[in-house]
């Protein structure tokens, strides 16, 4: 149906499927959650953002680096006009962070959107500690080998 909340029930499961190690299964019903998002709800709105980071996330995972980033800038964009939630603004940016990395871009903007990231995240408390130590990790992974690569 058209009720935003089964897109967002979707949207959940493909949280699953990306967990679990499939993220082509997650890429579709990701895709499906934003489309029928989009049909109910406005652009900005913070589950339309969490569709298309979703989105972002899978195509990632699928080794897609190049389009994941395109989608993630939009997703951050979308995240901060709509005035979403500290989370929402945060997963975006580590996401978009990762796949730039993986793009070879600049250190300094990866290390940038990361540490916004993990900024977002710390604002949150203990909730989202696994979140910053994820980043923290990453962030420690990168300086290694950029250093190595005398970047």
């Amino acid at each position: 149906g058209e009720d935003p909340m089964a897109a967002v029930a979707l949207a959940n499961l493909a949280q699953g499927d990306l967990s679990r190690g499939d993220p082509a299964a997650a890429l579709s019903a990701y895709r499906r959650s934003y489309a029928q998002l989009r049909r109910t709800l406005e652009l900005g709105h913070p589950y339309v953002t969490n569709a298309m980071t979703g989105i972002g996330r899978a195509l990632l995972a699928m080794g897609g680096a190049v389009d994941a980033s395109v989608v993630l800038r939009h997703a951050v964009a979308l995240a901060d006009r709509g005035g979403a939630p500290d989370e929402l603004r945060a997963e975006p940016r580590f996401a978009l962070a990762r796949a730039l990395a993986e793009d070879d871009a600049a250190p300094a903007l990866v290390l940038g959107l990361a540490r916004q990231a993990r900024a977002l995240y710390a604002e949150l408390g203990p909730y989202r500690a696994e979140e910053v130590a994820e980043i923290d990790a990453q962030l420690a992974r990168w300086r290694r080998a950029w250093a190595r690569d005398d970047r």
